[in-house]
Protein backbone atom coordinates (compact mmCIF):
# COMPACT_ATOMS: atom_id res chain seq x y z
CA UNK A 1 0.00 0.00 0.00
CA UNK A 2 1.30 3.30 -1.01
CA UNK A 3 1.61 5.95 1.70
CA UNK A 4 0.19 9.37 1.53
CA UNK A 5 2.19 12.10 3.23
CA UNK A 6 -0.11 13.32 5.76
CA UNK A 7 0.10 17.03 7.39
CA UNK A 8 -1.46 17.33 11.01
CA UNK A 9 -2.74 20.51 11.72
CA UNK A 10 -2.92 20.58 16.40
CA UNK A 11 -5.39 22.30 18.65
CA UNK A 12 -5.90 25.21 17.24
CA UNK A 13 -9.49 26.66 19.91
CA UNK A 14 -10.02 29.18 17.16
CA UNK A 15 -9.85 32.40 18.20
CA UNK A 16 -7.32 31.34 21.10
CA UNK A 17 -4.78 30.69 17.97
CA UNK A 18 -1.30 32.19 17.48
CA UNK A 19 -1.62 34.74 14.57
CA UNK A 20 1.68 33.13 13.14
CA UNK A 21 -0.30 29.33 13.09
CA UNK A 22 -1.30 29.89 9.34
CA UNK A 23 1.75 30.71 7.66
CA UNK A 24 3.72 28.12 10.00
CA UNK A 25 1.41 25.27 8.92
CA UNK A 26 1.01 26.16 5.12
CA UNK A 27 5.38 26.98 4.76
CA UNK A 28 5.75 23.09 6.53
CA UNK A 29 3.25 20.99 4.56
CA UNK A 30 4.37 22.70 1.65
CA UNK A 31 8.33 21.46 2.80
CA UNK A 32 7.40 18.48 3.60
CA UNK A 33 4.54 18.12 0.13
CA UNK A 34 1.86 17.12 2.56
CA UNK A 35 -0.79 15.34 0.35
CA UNK A 36 -3.75 14.50 2.93
CA UNK A 37 -4.77 17.23 5.70
CA UNK A 38 -5.65 15.97 9.04
CA UNK A 39 -7.33 18.00 11.78
CA UNK A 40 -6.74 16.53 15.10
CA UNK A 41 -9.76 18.44 16.81
CA UNK A 42 -10.35 21.05 18.81
CA UNK A 43 -10.59 23.55 16.06
CA UNK A 44 -13.10 26.08 17.79
CA UNK A 45 -12.53 26.94 21.23
CA UNK A 46 -16.28 27.89 22.03
CA UNK A 47 -15.29 29.43 25.61
CA UNK A 48 -18.17 31.39 25.90
CA UNK A 49 -20.34 27.86 26.36
CA UNK A 50 -18.09 26.33 28.40
CA UNK A 51 -18.78 24.50 31.96
CA UNK A 52 -16.02 26.66 33.40
CA UNK A 53 -15.97 29.90 34.79
CA UNK A 54 -15.92 32.19 31.48
CA UNK A 55 -12.95 34.77 31.91
CA UNK A 56 -14.10 38.59 31.91
CA UNK A 57 -12.60 40.27 29.73
CA UNK A 58 -13.46 37.07 27.01
CA UNK A 59 -15.69 37.27 23.22
CA UNK A 60 -19.25 36.78 23.50
CA UNK A 61 -20.66 34.01 21.50
CA UNK A 62 -21.26 36.49 18.30
CA UNK A 63 -17.70 38.23 18.20
CA UNK A 64 -16.27 34.79 19.17
CA UNK A 65 -18.16 33.53 16.19
CA UNK A 66 -17.06 36.21 13.73
CA UNK A 67 -13.67 35.50 14.83
CA UNK A 68 -13.55 32.14 14.05
CA UNK A 69 -15.08 32.77 10.93
CA UNK A 70 -13.11 35.00 9.50
CA UNK A 71 -9.54 33.05 10.12
CA UNK A 72 -11.27 29.60 9.03
CA UNK A 73 -12.62 31.44 5.90
CA UNK A 74 -8.58 31.35 5.09
CA UNK A 75 -7.85 28.08 6.57
CA UNK A 76 -10.68 26.48 4.41
CA UNK A 77 -9.71 28.23 0.84
CA UNK A 78 -6.48 27.42 1.17
CA UNK A 79 -7.09 23.55 2.43
CA UNK A 80 -10.23 22.80 0.26
CA UNK A 81 -10.49 19.03 1.60
CA UNK A 82 -9.23 18.10 5.70
CA UNK A 83 -10.39 15.05 7.73
CA UNK A 84 -11.44 16.28 10.80
CA UNK A 85 -11.19 14.82 14.48
CA UNK A 86 -13.76 15.52 16.96
CA UNK A 87 -12.40 17.27 20.10
CA UNK A 88 -13.92 17.65 23.15
CA UNK A 89 -14.38 21.64 22.94
CA UNK A 90 -15.93 21.00 19.13
CA UNK A 91 -18.55 19.20 21.10
CA UNK A 92 -19.39 22.01 23.48
CA UNK A 93 -22.33 23.11 21.71
CA UNK A 94 -23.53 19.87 21.72
CA UNK A 95 -22.59 19.15 25.61
CA UNK A 96 -24.49 22.81 26.18
CA UNK A 97 -27.60 21.55 24.15
CA UNK A 98 -27.95 18.15 25.50
CA UNK A 99 -27.45 19.87 29.18
CA UNK A 100 -30.49 21.43 28.66
CA UNK A 101 -32.59 18.34 27.36
CA UNK A 102 -31.88 19.47 23.99
CA UNK A 103 -31.06 16.89 21.00
CA UNK A 104 -28.58 18.39 19.23
CA UNK A 105 -29.01 16.67 16.04
CA UNK A 106 -32.77 18.19 15.75
CA UNK A 107 -32.06 22.06 17.35
CA UNK A 108 -28.51 22.59 16.14
CA UNK A 109 -27.18 22.97 12.88
CA UNK A 110 -24.25 21.22 12.37
CA UNK A 111 -20.37 22.26 12.21
CA UNK A 112 -19.80 22.70 9.13
CA UNK A 113 -22.56 25.06 8.36
CA UNK A 114 -22.25 27.00 11.72
CA UNK A 115 -18.91 27.82 10.38
CA UNK A 116 -19.51 27.80 6.11
CA UNK A 117 -17.20 24.89 5.70
CA UNK A 118 -16.77 23.15 2.54
CA UNK A 119 -18.97 19.14 2.50
CA UNK A 120 -15.44 17.97 1.62
CA UNK A 121 -14.46 18.96 5.52
CA UNK A 122 -15.08 15.69 7.23
CA UNK A 123 -15.54 15.39 10.85
CA UNK A 124 -15.25 11.37 12.60
CA UNK A 125 -14.55 10.69 16.30
CA UNK A 126 -11.41 8.85 14.77
CA UNK A 127 -9.56 8.23 10.95
CA UNK A 128 -7.51 5.58 10.29
CA UNK A 129 -4.94 5.35 7.19
CA UNK A 130 -2.59 3.45 5.86
CA UNK A 131 -2.18 1.89 9.38
CA UNK A 132 -2.43 5.19 11.64
CA UNK A 133 -4.93 6.01 13.93
CA UNK A 134 -5.78 9.41 14.41
CA UNK A 135 -8.21 10.92 17.16
CA UNK A 136 -8.06 14.04 19.19
CA UNK A 137 -7.25 12.08 22.19
CA UNK A 138 -9.34 12.92 25.06
CA UNK A 139 -8.65 10.25 28.20
CA UNK A 140 -4.84 9.98 26.15
CA UNK A 141 -3.51 12.72 28.42
CA UNK A 142 0.65 13.38 29.39
CA UNK A 143 3.95 12.82 27.99
CA UNK A 144 3.48 9.11 27.12
CA UNK A 145 -0.23 9.13 26.62
CA UNK A 146 0.13 8.52 23.14
CA UNK A 147 2.81 5.92 23.27
CA UNK A 148 0.47 3.88 26.33
CA UNK A 149 -2.95 4.30 23.78
CA UNK A 150 -0.75 3.15 20.71
CA UNK A 151 0.72 0.01 22.63
CA UNK A 152 -2.94 -0.75 24.04
CA UNK A 153 -4.45 -0.43 20.81
CA UNK A 154 -1.80 -2.21 18.90
CA UNK A 155 -1.50 0.68 16.62
CA UNK A 156 0.50 3.36 15.39
CA UNK A 157 -1.34 6.27 16.63
CA UNK A 158 -1.63 10.26 16.45
CA UNK A 159 -3.26 12.45 19.23
CA UNK A 160 -3.37 16.37 20.13
CA UNK A 161 -5.38 17.19 23.75
CA UNK A 162 -2.48 17.25 25.54
CA UNK A 163 -0.64 20.35 24.60
CA UNK A 164 2.47 20.55 26.70
CA UNK A 165 4.11 17.30 25.80
CA UNK A 166 4.03 16.94 21.84
CA UNK A 167 6.94 14.35 19.98
CA UNK A 168 7.02 10.88 18.53
CA UNK A 169 7.97 8.11 20.07
CA UNK A 170 9.28 4.49 18.13
CA UNK A 171 7.59 1.57 19.65
CA UNK A 172 9.58 -1.74 18.61
CA UNK A 173 6.92 -4.37 18.28
CA UNK A 174 7.75 -8.26 18.23
CA UNK A 175 5.64 -8.73 14.71
CA UNK A 176 5.49 -4.85 13.14
CA UNK A 177 7.06 -1.73 14.88
CA UNK A 178 4.64 0.97 16.13
CA UNK A 179 4.82 4.69 16.13
CA UNK A 180 3.07 7.25 18.09
CA UNK A 181 2.75 11.11 18.34
CA UNK A 182 1.51 13.69 20.01
CA UNK A 183 1.34 17.30 17.81
CA UNK A 184 1.06 19.92 20.84
CA UNK A 185 -1.01 22.76 19.63
CA UNK A 186 -0.74 26.68 18.07
CA UNK A 187 -2.64 28.43 20.89
CA UNK A 188 -1.32 31.78 21.82
CA UNK A 189 -0.76 31.20 25.66
CA UNK A 190 -0.62 35.26 26.08
CA UNK A 191 -5.03 35.25 25.04
CA UNK A 192 -7.61 34.45 27.10
CA UNK A 193 -8.45 31.13 25.43
CA UNK A 194 -5.04 29.69 27.27
CA UNK A 195 -5.32 31.45 30.53
CA UNK A 196 -6.72 28.72 32.10
CA UNK A 197 -3.47 26.70 31.93
CA UNK A 198 -1.38 28.90 33.85
CA UNK A 199 -3.10 26.82 37.16
CA UNK A 200 -2.51 23.10 35.54
CA UNK A 201 0.29 23.57 33.12
CA UNK A 202 3.79 23.37 34.98
CA UNK A 203 5.69 23.17 31.42
CA UNK A 204 4.92 25.32 28.66
CA UNK A 205 2.85 24.11 25.48
CA UNK A 206 4.75 22.54 22.77
CA UNK A 207 4.17 24.15 19.58
CA UNK A 208 4.17 22.60 16.39
CA UNK A 209 2.31 20.36 14.18
CA UNK A 210 2.86 16.89 12.98
CA UNK A 211 4.34 15.09 9.64
CA UNK A 212 3.03 11.21 9.34
CA UNK A 213 5.34 9.42 5.95
CA UNK A 214 4.04 6.23 6.83
CA UNK A 215 3.02 3.85 10.57
CA UNK A 216 6.73 3.53 11.38
CA UNK A 217 7.86 7.28 10.29
CA UNK A 218 6.75 10.42 11.67
CA UNK A 219 8.17 13.61 13.21
CA UNK A 220 6.63 16.47 15.45
CA UNK A 221 7.89 20.05 13.95
CA UNK A 222 8.09 22.71 16.04
CA UNK A 223 7.27 26.12 15.48
CA UNK A 224 10.23 27.96 16.95
CA UNK A 225 10.64 32.22 17.52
Amino acid sequence: MENIITGVIPDMQFPGHLDAAFDFIRRTFDRNKVERIICIGDLVDHHYIGFHQNEVDALNSEQEWESTMKELRKWSKEYPEVYCCIGNHDERPDRAAEYMGMSPKLFLKPFNEVYELPKTWRWEPQWDFEHVLYEHGLGSNGMYGCKNTAIKMGTSYVQGHTHAHAGVFDIPQFRRNLCAMNVGCLMDVNKYNARYGKKFFKVPMSLGCGIVESSTSMKFCPMKG
